[in-house]
């Protein structure tokens, strides 16, 4: 089944919510995967998230950034800086998982 992209954060708190159970059962047949290897499960993830991904558009919501653990790379960071009008030292200070890649 699929279902539609949603953006709204009380309206994904409440899709969680209700399907706590498929997101259990998921996690314990993973789990339970023997023969599914780090890499093969990497894949299924990359997989799931390059589609998620490619449908949202970053500058309308912006949700994940505001309420997720968001790990930029330093090139994510000069990216992000000569995007807008801040300095690569701004969002380096404030968003680098590990500052020693300055």
């Amino acid at each position: 089944m699929i279902y539609p992209l949603v953006t709204n954060l009380d309206q994904i708190h409440q899709l969680v919510s209700k399907r706590h159970d498929d997101f259990a059962i998921m996690k314990y047949l993973l789990l339970r995967h023997e023969d599914l290897d780090d890499a093969e499960l990497d894949g299924i993830v990359q997989t799931l998230t390059n589609r998620v991904a490619a449908a949202i558009d970053c500058t309308q919501c912006a949700n994940c950034c505001r309420n997720l653990d968001v790990y930029l790379t330093p090139a994510d960071v000069k990216t992000l800086a000569a995007g807008t009008d801040r300095t690569y030292e701004y969002f380096a200070n404030v968003t680098l998982a590990n500052k020693d890649d300055l």
